[in-house]
């Protein structure tokens, strides 16, 4: 069964995640967020532009300086072709920012969207093991 893209929205993505036994929240965005084994997703759609992002946003210790969250992210943008990498700085410091577009023109089925943020999680998870200098908090 395909989602048209005319019926999907972030309630539509929030109910198949809860259909699947994930335990989605809509945070104050309006983003649905997962956790799984640990790792908070982010899931949004776009629907100006018929895409559904993923994104993960990892916290750093307040010694990390900038140098080391950019090599953190050239070290994992390096191994990576799909997902994003990238430093930013928000009302709670420094932190690093994963994200994955995909675009769903014609719709999506509830299955690949239970796939998709699985996929992520499992990439995203490995943000870890780049964390030579030990910053990510």
């Amino acid at each position: 069964m395909l989602i048209p893209v005319e019926q999907l929205s972030n309630q539509k993505i929030y109910d198949v995640y809860r259909a699947a036994f994930m335990d989605p929240t809509i945070d104050e965005d309006g983003d649905v967020k997962v956790t799984i084994d640990g790792v908070r997703v982010f899931v949004r759609f776009d629907g100006d532009r018929r895409m559904l992002s993923m994104f993960a946003i990892f916290g750093l210790k307040p010694t990390a300086t900038r140098l080391q969250a950019l090599e953190l992210a050239n070290r994992f943008n390096d191994q990576l072709i799909l997902v994003r990498c990238c430093v930013n700085t928000g009302s709670r410091g420094m932190y690093v920012y994963l994200d994955h577009w995909t675009p769903v023109y014609d719709g999506i089925s509830p299955e690949a969207l239970v796939t998709f943020i699985r996929r992520f999680k499992s990439v995203a998870a490995d943000v870890g093991t780049q964390d030579q200098e030990d910053i990510l908090s």
